[in-house]
């Protein structure tokens, strides 16, 4: 009877977990419980943002006459896979320092310079088709301070109003190869403000603040993936 009686539970711990199996799977196929976005699937990382309040500067409703420019705009790689660079490759497979560039700059001049209006301009490329980092810069965004990076002197520049074009020179969780990011702010949190030019990045390690469309990450992040190797481009 006992070995009766133990089969019966037995039995019925799998029959429960058959059913949670069984709801699970008809939960995430009509929808009712929401799966992870990454670079490679179907959700539509648009609404994400938008859900978020982030700014896609194609949106006719953001025109520099309704939009002036108090913060830094976010502009995303993802958004420009029709723009072609001169070296052949589209904005949205490595168009990561265009689009810090095109942040800057629209910040700067108080009008939209999108990546488009910077991939054709033949002036700030080289004969190879690779962008000339400091003409460019120069070019769109005005002068700024090169420096090795320290976060103390992040810290300083950003507690005077400076705006951070922070170079990640290795491999990190923000990019298989170097990157850039854009500094604004350091929140109370113990975060750093951001724009990240990369939606998948912003999708998995950033925080949205309450105002604007504005995101944080993780100081720690920052700092280990930099390291001592990282330069920052300071502007006033």
């Amino acid at each position: 009877m006992r070995y009766i009686i133990m089969n019966y539970l037995q039995a019925n711990k799998i029959l429960k977990l058959i059913l949670i199996i069984i709801i699970i799977t008809l939960a995430i196929t009509l929808n009712l419980i929401p799966v992870d976005a990454s670079e490679e699937s179907s959700i539509d990382i648009s609404e994400y943002f938008k859900d978020k309040g982030a700014i896609d500067p194609n949106d006719s409703s953001m025109e520099s006459s309704t939009f002036d420019f108090t913060y830094v705009p976010s502009i995303y790689m993802q958004d420009y896979d029709d723009v072609i660079m001169p070296n052949g490759k589209s904005i949205s497979e490595s168009g990561n320092l265009i689009c810090c560039i095109s942040m800057l700059a629209s910040y700067k001049n108080k009008e939209w310079i999108l990546p488009d209006t910077i991939t054709s301009d033949s002036s700030v490329f080289n004969e190879n088709g690779e962008l000339n980092k400091d003409k460019a810069l120069k070019k769109y965004c005005g002068n700024y301070n090169q420096m090795n990076f320290d976060f103390e002197d992040l810290k300083n520049a950003l507690n005077q109003d400076c705006t951070v074009l922070l170079r990640i020179p290795q491999r990190s969780k923000f990019g298989e190869v170097s990157t850039y990011l854009i500094v604004t702010a350091l929140s109370r949190d113990g975060k750093i403000e951001i724009r990240d030019p990369n939606k998948f990045n912003i999708q998995k390690y950033g925080t949205p603040v309450e105002y604007f469309h504005s995101y944080t990450y993780d100081m720690g992040d920052i700092i280990i993936s930099t390291g001592s190797s990282g330069y920052m481009y300071i502007f006033k």
